[in-house]
């Protein structure tokens, strides 16, 4: 998904299991990660929580729960990220 000068891809989203880190299948809710040039490389001065939040392969654990559908992310009922 992104702007079309980068051929949509300014931002990849996973899906993954909470507990093993695993990608999931489309359908299946588990914890929402997203990399890409338009995500922070971390926080300004604060090197503890870039540590926290952005793993070695530099994708950013949002803390949210998500279910990857074909064409969306859904967060929560009524919460969607349009993916084509």
């Amino acid at each position: 998904m992104g702007l079309k000068e980068l051929n949509g891809k300014n931002i990849e989203f996973r899906i993954t299991d909470i507990d093993t880190s695993e990608i999931l299948p489309f359908g299946k809710e588990g914890k929402l990660i997203c990399k890409g040039p338009m995500v922070t490389k971390g926080y300004y001065n604060k090197p503890e929580e870039t540590v926290k939040t952005i793993d070695t392969h530099g994708w950013l654990h949002t803390g949210d729960l998500g279910v990857k559908m074909r064409t969306a992310i859904f967060q929560g009922p009524s919460t969607f990220i349009d993916v084509q």
